[in-house]
């Protein structure tokens, strides 16, 4: 992959700048902010930021091409936390906006040349196809996270069962050896 050489003055694009300038408000906190450490940002609600921030933002709601855009610039995706993504880039860090200068769009030359409008007039139904397979499959896979966070807690939750079991049974145990142990001494004092 070969990637274009900038001047490190480079002007930041509008959607690195946007995305930057969105973090720090606060109205959206609840959706997409900074980490803790201000190396990385998380959307930490999908549906709200597809359709709260995206529209107000980029004039559009289709979370995937955010995603896509990310990709373009090199940001890396780090592992989903429940609902939650995170996204990271060495230079796209809280507080120092002039870094942004430093990232740019990844060009190769394994990527096509730009489609002629009639062409793409033609493709519009199928790549609509490929947007709304991409939303599937987004949604599928925040489908399996959920469903694995709750397989996880279902698996943890049973090991406490156990656990309580076991010592439900030791209990029984000695309750049993007390009143075994009682009744020996009862029927020795009537014997007597």
């Amino acid at each position: 992959m070969m990637k274009r050489k900038r001047s490190k003055s480079a002007r930041p694009t509008s959607f690195l700048s946007k995305t930057f300038d969105l973090l720090g408000l606060h109205e959206f906190q609840e959706i997409v902010s900074w980490s803790d450490d201000g190396k990385s940002f998380i959307i930490k609600n999908q549906g709200d930021f597809a359709n709260q921030v995206l529209p107000l933002y980029f004039k559009h709601k289709n979370l995937a091409s955010f995603i896509r855009q990310l990709n373009m610039y090199d940001f890396h995706k780090i592992r989903d936390s429940g609902d939650e993504h995170i996204f990271s880039h060495p230079y796209f860090v809280k507080g120092k906006k002039s870094l942004l200068g430093q990232i740019h769009r990844k060009t190769s030359e394994f990527y096509p040349p730009p489609i002629p409008r009639i062409v793409q007039q033609a493709s519009e139904p199928l790549i609509e196809k490929c947007q709304a397979l991409e939303a599937s499959q987004i949604e599928l896979q925040n489908t399996i996270d959920t469903l694995e966070k709750k397989y996880r807690e279902t698996c943890e939750m049973n090991q406490r069962l156990v656990v309580e079991l076991l010592n439900a049974r030791e209990r029984e145990e000695r309750l049993n050896q007390i009143l075994y142990r009682t009744s020996i001494y009862s029927s020795f004092f009537n014997m007597i």
